[in-house]
């Protein structure tokens, strides 16, 4: 006996009456696709697997310091026993993504109808580890956040709600850059940057130049090409006393510092030197101890 799991007709997104249909096909499981019309003639039959409708193959995300948003129709995916809910006897339907880490705080974002109604939302959950082990990292609606290792491999499940069924959901990731290890960029000429330092921890790197204390700061990397770059936060927009010190090195282990700026435009700051073609650079946008705000960085 044939129990029906899916069904549609004259899908939208179909070009000349075609159809579509999605669903989650168990593992061993057959399954018996029937391909009926209202009239006779040809088709073509097209059958994929979804990217992201398992832990191993998830969607990635390539976190570039600009938060990275996708947007799905619909949740098409495995019934996963969620190890980060505390009801372990109860799947949700859910779709897989994958970010690797970049030593910073990785923050995935939904947008929620409100945050009295969350159990409407989608749940948000990000694990390490392997798709045989997965480790509970966070979970929650509308939004998560964990610390993350540099290179290392994480997952995220996004899974429906009891009330939250194939319905459209987007969803944003996006990563701190407050280590060197997790450094924005490459940042090249003609950029306009605009930054914090609120969240930001501060680091003990070497000094130089006219720094001689140093407050919480963000990073950015540069690849040289042989020209002089200038850096500059001297902005309207900057709130707080910024410093700025370039790093050379390939490896944030193993940095020489070359030089840093403070106060050369008001409390604001601007830095010049020549970057040799290839060479790899880091920029540390950093407050005085205690100072913290925004600011914009421009790359001229």
């Amino acid at each position: 006996e044939l129990t029906c799991v899916v069904g549609n007709e004259n899908d939208q997104s179909c070009n000349g009456g075609g159809s579509s249909v999605s669903w989650f096909a168990t593992q061993g499981k057959t399954y018996f696709i029937l391909v009926h019309g209202f009239d006779v003639g040809n088709f073509a039959l097209n059958v994929d697997e979804a990217e992201n409708s398992s832990c191993s193959t998830p969607q990635p995300f390539f976190l570039t310091g600009d938060p990275q948003t996708i947007v799905s129709e619909t949740f098409v995916g495995e019934y996963f026993l969620n190890p980060c809910s505390q009801d372990t006897s109860v799947g949700r339907e859910g779709a897989w993504y994958s970010v690797t880490g970049t030593g910073g705080t990785v923050s995935v974002n939904s947008w929620c109808s409100s945050a009295s109604n969350a159990e409407q939302d989608v749940l948000l959950s990000m694990y390490s580890g392997d798709c045989s082990s997965l480790r509970c990292m966070a979970s929650a609606a509308c939004s998560v956040a964990t610390a993350t290792t540099y290179a290392e491999d994480y997952f995220i499940y996004v899974s429906q709600s009891e009330t939250n069924v194939d319905t459209p959901y987007a969803i944003e990731v996006l990563s701190t850059n407050d280590r060197c290890e997790s450094a924005f960029g490459p940042i090249s000429r003609g950029d306009v940057i605009r930054g914090s330092n609120i969240d930001a921890g501060t680091d003990s790197y070497e000094l130089c130049g006219d720094t001689t204390a140093r407050g919480a700061g963000v990073w950015y990397s540069v690849i040289g090409t042989g020209q002089v770059l200038t850096f500059f936060t001297c902005s309207d927009f900057t709130d707080f006393d910024t410093q700025l010190t370039l790093y050379k090195g390939d490896d944030c282990g193993y940095l020489s510092c070359l030089l840093s700026k403070d106060d050369n435009c008001g409390t604001a700051t601007w830095l010049t030197h020549p970057l040799e073609e290839g060479h790899r650079y880091f920029l540390l946008v950093s407050g005085k101890p205690g100072s913290r705000g925004k600011f914009v960085l421009q790359v001229f």
